[in-house]
């Protein structure tokens, strides 16, 4: 009887040590919230923001049971609103935000405290028996598997230049699956193995970043070893990879320097690049000097937009926020419309609404020139909720993000019908990139599912049978 009520009354992330951090930030968000009110930079909202987006981890570490919605807003945070941080304390011409700026970040504040919301709720309500006892474990592979994994991973880099546009989506789409198994599975009595395996992609991705100027698959590397230690409790491990995740924030100011100059010597051999990088780190945080870096027209107008980037975050919301309706009237669910038809072929429903509006949200809201008909500018689904329907849209997609994350989150669970880090990092994957809609989130989530149903025979032969997972 005793068993019974407690499930009854079961709180999620309750307990004396997160009280007692309750009480602490009762004190603080008060005194911060004051001080914001005289602040002209808008640095105490990102301050503000960055503590509502580590608290989710902080209350789960508190616990030992880490869930979804501990590692969206951690990695938010640290991507996004760390690196506007950094930039604000390092930068001797740091611009304080604009009105509008600051705007977006008071309305992603908002739009998080709702969507922390809706998903302990929902958890609490209707999802809660699959968390009281998460023990996430590995898939069991062979070594030709892990091989196999590794090498394709491995060549992502080398291959690259030579594969045509055409397949490009599919290579990456492969190579993000093989990233996510590679990192979550081991090697029967040969762990040593998998350890050289992840080691030797490690080596790929910073080749793959002097290559083409781009932090995607070392990103990627350290997002799934963080998740997997957490998961896995390895904590003496976490410092190492916070280290090296404070590293790419740093680098995110110098990326687009070290694109420009690969771009003009593109006979540099390896060792160069690696000098080179060094080099402008060293301008950059030591002597502050950048200027004698020469960029054309086009270089200049493409890269600001990464730079903007970097200062305050993703660049849609803020400009959303300007120009609709003032400017822009609202769309009226007009980027919405694709989403019931979305798997529908087009050879069943030959007039079926298109997803092709990036261009035209990039030239309406003067990210593009108005001739330019062939470029995509991202827009996240915060920003589409508003554009669409104003504020009433905006909240309603922060309340439908918590609902699917903790939706998601079970479904992780029922894939394998136990708690494996394979499924929660490649169903976690689709939520961690801010600057999405809601119709690609949705693409990613549905597409994930219909494979991993497709090869659960495969994946249930690799999954270690324990107390913690039961199957058919």
């Amino acid at each position: 009887m005793l068993s019974n009520t407690r499930r009854l009354v079961y709180v999620p992330a309750v307990n004396n040590r997160s009280v007692m951090l309750s009480l602490i930030l009762g004190f603080v968000f008060p005194l911060l919230w004051v001080k914001h009110e005289s602040d002209q930079t808008g640095v105490v909202l990102l301050i503000i923001l960055l503590i509502i987006q580590l608290l989710p981890f902080t209350y789960c570490a508190l616990r030992h049971k880490f869930n979804f919605l501990s590692f969206i807003f951690l990695i938010r945070g640290l991507s996004s609103t760390t690196a506007r941080l950094v930039a604000a304390y390092t930068e001797t011409d740091f611009v304080a935000l604009t009105s509008w700026e600051m705007l977006a970040v008071e309305q992603e504040i908002v739009c998080s405290l709702i969507t922390i919301g809706a998903y302990q709720v929902a958890r609490a309500l209707a999802f809660r028996t699959f968390f009281e006892e998460a023990r996430y474990e590995l898939l069991s592979m062979t070594s030709r598997q892990m091989i196999f994994v590794a090498a394709y991973v491995f060549a992502v880099p080398i291959t690259i230049q030579f594969l045509p546009a055409a397949f490009l989506v599919i290579h990456f789409a492969f190579a993000a699956a093989d990233t996510v198994l590679l990192f979550t599975g081991t090697v029967r009595n040969n762990e040593k193995l998998a350890k050289l395996m992840r080691f030797l992609v490690f080596i790929s991705g910073f080749w793959y970043f002097l290559q083409v100027g781009m932090l995607t698959m070392v990103g990627q590397f350290i997002t799934y070893s963080f998740v997997t230690m957490c998961l896995r409790r390895q904590y003496k491990r976490l410092p190492s990879m916070l280290l090296i995740a404070l590293l790419i924030i740093l680098t995110q100011s110098v990326k687009h320097h070290y694109r420009l100059a690969i771009r003009s010597d593109v006979v540099l051999s390896p060792v160069e690049k690696v000098a080179l990088f060094g080099d402008l780190l060293y301008r950059r945080y030591i002597e502050n000097d950048l200027e004698n870096i020469e960029e054309n027209e086009d270089d200049r107008v493409a890269e600001g937009l990464t730079e903007g980037f970097s200062r305050v975050g993703d660049p849609s919301l803020p400009r959303v926020l300007e120009m609709t309706p003032q400017i822009v009237p609202y769309w009226g669910g007009e980027t919405y419309q694709s989403i019931p038809y979305m798997f529908l072929p087009r050879f069943l429903y030959p007039d079926k609404p298109t997803r092709h509006f990036w261009n035209k949200f990039g030239r309406v809201y003067g990210f593009l020139s108005s001739d330019d008909f062939q470029t995509s500018m991202a827009v996240n689904f915060l920003a589409e909720g508003y554009m669409n329907f104003g504020y009433t849209g905006m909240y309603s997609v922060a309340l439908l993000m918590g609902l699917l994350i903790v939706g998601m989150e079970w479904m992780s669970y029922f894939i394998l019908r136990g708690h494996f880090l394979f499924t929660f990092c490649v169903f976690l994957l689709p939520f961690l990139t801010l600057a999405q809609d809601l119709g690609s989130i949705l693409m990613s989530l549905t597409i994930l599912t219909c494979v991993l149903l497709a090869a659960r025979p495969l994946f249930l032969k690799m999954a270690k049978r324990d107390a913690y997972g039961t199957f058919y």
